[in-house]
């Protein structure tokens, strides 16, 4: 359009400069980037930097179609449009929006992936992190000093709870004194298998509770699945995405790198 304006109005069409920037655009949607494309000796704009679209199409095409179009661009400073037609990439400049407009077939594409998995976000070096201690643990010492206002004497409350580790072996106690005599509390013997993902009780177990129920200690033996001892698995996944597909497509759903579900889908925005 903007060369036959041209040619109208001053009796020829427009030169094409020898080299110049160019809006990438693929499957008519822009690419956020721009490729020097250059003219012929006709002054023609018909070719661009063959690196530069190298870098592209490693990032859009599928892997087996990539080493084909690798091997003729790779040896090459510039590739013309010509050839990526004939090798299957329609391939075009437009002048009206200054523009190199690229088409690849749907069966070509890179698939693409959105996870919905949470980043964990970790300021630690996996070189820099403590590995877990054969034997470690801790003691809390608590104390209350009770008063009234009778003449009875003052009295000292005191108040244990502590933690040892052996060898992933937990045992948790607490221990009470209410002046007088030591009561033992509630104790509880803790195993993890975090290959299995199951973690081990025995002793003063807590009941589940939900809302406002109570909490009650029973004294037995418990085995559950904790899902968050591998903190690769994702539990939650976020449901606040959104895609677009430009054509009909094939959609694979993985869950924790297991295929769930495959369909097809028309395209439009999802």
């Amino acid at each position: 359009m903007m060369q036959a304006m041209f040619a109208k109005a001053f009796g020829k069409k427009a030169d094409a400069p020898s080299k110049s920037l160019a809006d990438l655009r693929i499957n008519n949607s822009s690419y956020n980037q721009q490729i020097e494309v250059y003219s012929n000796e006709q002054k023609e704009i018909d070719r661009a930097d063959a690196a530069a679209l190298l870098l592209v199409f490693h990032d859009v095409l599928t892997e087996s179609f990539f080493k084909e179009i690798k091997k003729s661009l790779e040896t090459r400073k510039k590739i013309t449009f010509a050839h990526l037609t004939a090798m299957g990439i329609e391939t075009s400049y437009n002048a009206t929006n200054l523009s190199l407009e690229i088409e690849i077939k749907p069966e070509l594409q890179k698939p693409r992936i959105l996870t919905m998995h949470h980043q964990n976000n970790t300021t630690l070096r996996a070189s820099n992190r403590i590995q877990p201690s054969d034997f470690s643990g801790y003691v809390n010492l608590y104390s209350i000093l009770n008063t009234s206002t009778t003449l009875s004497a003052p009295h000292l409350k005191l108040r244990l709870d502590g933690s040892l580790n052996i060898h992933g072996y937990v045992l948790e106690s607490t221990a009470n004194n209410d002046g007088e005599q030591w009561t033992l509390g509630d104790t509880l013997l803790t195993y993890d298998r975090p290959d299995k993902l199951y973690r081990y009780k025995t002793g003063d177990i807590s009941t589940l509770t939900k809302g406002f129920q109570d909490n009650y200690s029973l004294r037995g033996i418990s085995l559950t699945k904790n899902f968050f001892m591998d903190s690769k698995l994702q539990i939650k996944p976020k449901a606040n995405s959104t895609f677009t597909l430009s054509t009909r497509s094939e959609i694979e759903v993985y869950v924790n790198d297991k295929l769930s579900k495959r369909f097809q889908l028309d395209k439009g925005k999802y």
